[in-house]
């Protein structure tokens, strides 16, 4: 695979992406990618340090875009035979979104406000009873 020309290389892999992706907006996304890495390229061979520099070009994207980028740049040179194990891109975890503490209570009254089909839901279960 190493002495094929990019434009082969291309081919067969493209190959291997039909049969592995479904989706056919994922597929098409992947495809644009290897075509913009391989315009990054030109005729230079595939390589780790080559796939770095391309996405250093996407610094200012945020990191979950960096990380897909490297994830299918990363299976094509696992594909290729020069996997990049050492590679990653932190993605932080995202925060749940802030609430203001007068929503909250509104939620609040909103669900002590609302009747139950219980005769008297306040009571606990079976009216107060202890059920064994």
């Amino acid at each position: 695979m190493m002495q094929m020309s990019n434009d082969e290389l291309y081919q067969r892999y493209d190959t291997e992406l039909v049969l592995k992706i479904r989706n056919r907006r994922n597929l098409r996304y992947d495809r644009q990618l290897l075509e913009k890495f391989r315009n990054y390229i030109g005729h230079l061979p595939p390589s780790p340090s080559l796939v770095k520099g391309f996405i250093a070009q996407y610094a200012d994207r945020t990191p979950a875009t960096q990380a897909r980028y490297a994830s299918t740049l990363k299976t094509f040179m696992k594909w290729y035979g020069q996997p990049m194990e050492d590679f990653h891109i932190k993605v932080p975890r995202a925060l749940p979104q802030y609430v203001e503490d007068a929503e909250i209570d509104k939620l609040i009254r909103a669900v002590e406000s609302k009747r139950s089909h219980n005769r008297d839901h306040r009571a606990g279960p079976a009216n107060g009873r202890v059920i064994p």
